[in-house]
């Protein structure tokens, strides 16, 4: 074998394990859309998370619908609009974080 060859092959290898790796590293969060207490302003809120080994997104999902197809009330009785949604755990609903570069 060529040092070219092993080159490549050493190459080859060593993106297949950081590919792998990475997809192994991705989760699904469940997000809950709703009303909070103070000043009636509605808040996202991550209430769970699902890995790849758990079934990731389809568990997530799973999960999301069995809430959203529940209502719920406050302790007056008000009935609340709240909304669960999955996302990759890369992504955050919330929006950009504030700061300086």
């Amino acid at each position: 074998m060529n040092r070219c060859t092993f080159a490549v092959l050493a190459t080859m290898l060593t993106v297949l394990t950081v590919a792998s790796s990475a997809m192994a590293e991705c989760a699904w969060v469940t997000w809950q859309f709703a009303p909070s207490s103070a000043n009636d302003k509605q808040a996202w809120t991550a209430i769970g998370a699902f890995s790849r080994e758990s079934g990731g997104e389809a568990a997530c999902d799973r999960f999301a619908s069995d809430r959203n197809a529940r209502e719920e009330k406050n302790e007056q009785g008000k009935l609340l609009r709240i909304r669960y949604t999955c996302l990759p755990d890369t992504v955050d609903p919330r929006g950009p974080k504030g700061g300086t570069r």
